[in-house]
C-alpha cells in the first residue's frame, strides 16, 4: 500500500510503499431492490486479545475465554448526556447538544464519575485506545490508556452461524482444490444493519446515555442491542462510537439537539429516526446536515469533488495537491 507523510524536518509530503495488515473492513452496498444502504462490518479473527495474548473470541465470533471478561473496558466508561433546557417555542435546530461528556466510572449503570480514575497502564497484547487532546478539548477521558476486554455488545448468534457456514464452505473448497489455507478463514462478520429504527429516549432519561435495550423475539422492528449499535472494535473503538446514537457533538455522541429536542439523525419513508451504529452515524453525517438527502451515504451527501486529486510525483518527492471535499451544488 502507498501512503503519504511529511518528509523528516519538512512539510513536503513523500510517499512510502509498505505491506499493511487488514484488521477491519466495512462493506456498504446498495442493491436494486433495497430502499436503503446495507451495512456490514468484518474483522480479523484475533482483534481482541487478553493482556497475555489469549484469544477472547474464536474465528466465528463465540466468546471462548474463561471466565468471560466481566467488563467491556478497563477502566469502565459512561456517557453523561443531559437534556438541554427546552426552548419555547423550539428552534428545531439540527445542531446537537455540546453539554455531554464521557467519564470513567465504577458502575456504568449508575454513571457516577470517579474523581481519581485509574487507567490501563500495562496493555500487553490488549487492544487499547487513548483519546487525543485537541481544540476544543476532548470530552472523552484522555489521561491514560483504555484497554478493550470485550465488545460492548457481543456478536449475535445469527452472525456467528453465518460465519461458521462461510468458514465451512471455504474449508471444503480449499480441501477440494488442494489449497492449504486462505486468509478469509481468519475473518468474521461482526454484524449487519439494513433497516432504520427509532430509539426512543425514556422519560426521565436513564444513566449512561439512555442505552437502547430490547427483548426477544428480535426483528428489524425490534433489533437486539448488538444490531442497533453495530460497531467494529477497531474502527469504532471508543465509547462514543461503540454505542453511537444521535449525532456527533463535537467529539462525543449526543441524543439531544441544542434546543432540548430529541436529535433525529435519519429520515426514511416519511419518518425521522434516531438510529444507532453505522447507519445512524452515516445518517448523522450523510443525511441530516442541512437537510441533505444522501440515503445514509456520506459520499453521496457531501463527498462530491470539483476536481481530481492525484498526487503530483516529482523526483524529489510529491507536490502538495489541494483537496476539495465540499458538496458541488
Amino acid at each position: 500500500m502507498r501512503f503519504y507523510e511529511p518528509a523528516k524536518g519538512s512539510d513536503i509530503p513523500c510517499f512510502r510503499d509498505a505491506i499493511w495488515g487488514l484488521v477491519a473492513l466495512h462493506i456498504i452496498q446498495k442493491t436494486p431492490s433495497a430502499p436503503y444502504f446495507i451495512y456490514a462490518t468484518f474483522e480479523q479473527a484475533d482483534n481482541i486479545l487478553t493482556a497475555q495474548g489469549d484469544k477472547v473470541e474464536d474465528a466465528d465470533g463465540n466468546i471462548i475465554i474463561q471466565p468471560p471478561p466481566a467488563t467491556a473496558t478497563t477502566p469502565q466508561l459512561c456517557l453523561i448526556d443531559p437534556q438541554p433546557a427546552l426552548e419555547s417555542p423550539p428552534s428545531c435546530t439540527e445542531a446537537t447538544s455540546s453539554m455531554g461528556s464521557v467519564s470513567v466510572t465504577a458502575k456504568p449503570s449508575a454513571c457516577m464519575p470517579i474523581q481519581t480514575p485509574t487507567y490501563c497502564t500495562t496493555p500487553g497484547s490488549h487492544l487499547f485506545l487513548r483519546n487525543a487532546l485537541g481544540s476544543p478539548p476532548n470530552s472523552e477521558p484522555s489521561a491514560g490508556n483504555i484497554c478493550i476486554e470485550k465488545r460492548e455488545n457481543a456478536i449475535p448468534d445469527y452472525a456467528i452461524n453465518a460465519n461458521a457456514q462461510a468458514h465451512a464452505a471455504i474449508g471444503a473448497y480449499l480441501k477440494q482444490s488442494g489449497i492449504a489455507s486462505a486468509p478469509w478463514l481468519y475473518y468474521k462478520l461482526v454484524n449487519v444493519q439494513y433497516f432504520p429504527y427509532d430509539k426512543i429516549i425514556p422519560t426521565p432519561p436513564t444513566p449512561n446515555g439512555s442505552l437502547y435495550t430490547s427483548k426477544p423475539p428480535y426483528s428489524a422492528q425490534n433489533p437486539p442491542a448488538s444490531s442497533f449499535y453495530q460497531a467494529n472494535i477497531v474502527v469504532e473503538t471508543n465509547r462514543s462510537l461503540q454505542l453511537f446514537s444521535g449525532g456527533l457533538s463535537p467529539n462525543i455522541s449526543s441524543d439531544w439537539n441544542q434546543d432540548g429536542t430529541p436529535h433525529k439523525n435519519s429520515y426514511y419513508g416519511g419518518h425521522f429516526y434516531n438510529m444507532g451504529g453505522c447507519m445512524g452515524c452515516h445518517g448523522s453525517q450523510g443525511q441530516n446536515p442541512a437537510g441533505m438527502a444522501g440515503d445514509f451515504s456520506v459520499i453521496l451527501a457531501r463527498g462530491t469533488v470539483t476536481q481530481p486529486e492525484p498526487p503530483l510525483e516529482k523526483p524529489q518527492g510529491v507536490a502538495g495537491v489541494k483537496h476539495n471535499r465540499s458538496l458541488t451544488r
